[in-house]
């Protein structure tokens, strides 16, 4: 299979999991994207949800299906979050954050009682971190910001997007980190949210419940003991 079958695939596997009655964090990117494509095709058919949307892409894409939409101010519970990843490692820790939504998936993420994510087989790796780690951060100082992390080792690039620097829906910046292997992760994750200007980092730590993974050999269901 060609890496969009791969992500159709893990996508549509996930929405099986979602029940009648639920409310669900609905996440971001292109894996994730078939998930929504095959639950507002159940809701069509009469499947009774709602969706707490972590981007205004999501929210789009959940109104041209007729997803019904719900803040999440306004419920007293996410039922299930369905989301994709960029890196899992083998204790489906992760890191999220590719398409810049990661402040909201983490925020749902964070008060849903049961998170899933849908992935490709290259997304798995041995140890965190393979490329880079994305960290929100306020668009003032950024250039100051990016050279105090570097003087603690973290290189990073300002995300840009058709020649002008990438916004999230929060109006932040986003500053790709490139700290190579990192021995620690949740020092790491404190040390990169406390520094002053940032407003959240991207690595997903104990986040997952369980990991849908497509590959050439059918879709595997890995699951956090």
């Amino acid at each position: 299979m060609n890496v969009q079958e791969l992500k159709k695939a893990a996508g549509e596997r996930a929405a099986g999991f979602v029940e009648d009655g639920m409310v669900v964090g609905m996440g971001t990117g292109s894996t994730v994207y078939f998930t929504i494509q095959a639950l507002g095709r159940r809701v069509g058919d009469g499947l009774s949800i709602r969706a707490v949307s972590t981007s205004e892409e999501t929210s789009g894409l959940c109104s041209e299906l007729g997803i019904p939409l719900v803040s999440l101010d306004d419920v007293d519970r996410v039922d299930l979050t369905i989301d994709g990843a960029d890196e899992v490692d083998p204790g489906l820790e992760g890191i999220k954050g590719g398409h810049g939504a990661l402040l909201r998936e983490k925020i749902v993420a964070l008060n849903s009682r049961r998170n899933i994510w849908v992935v490709d087989q290259r997304k798995l790796v041995d140890a965190l971190v393979r490329d880079t780690v994305p960290l929100e951060v306020i668009e003032i100082g950024v250039v100051q910001l990016q050279a105090a992390l570097a003087k603690r080792g973290y290189p990073s690039e300002i995300r840009m997007e058709n020649g002008r620097r990438f916004h999230t829906d929060q109006n932040n910046l986003i500053l790709d980190l490139k700290p190579g292997r990192v021995e620690d992760l949740r020092k790491a994750e404190r040390e990169w949210n406390a520094m002053t200007g940032g407003v959240e980092c991207g690595l997903f730590l104990g986040g997952a419940d369980m990991v849908i993974v497509a590959g050439n050999d059918g879709v595997t269901i890995r699951e956090r003991p």
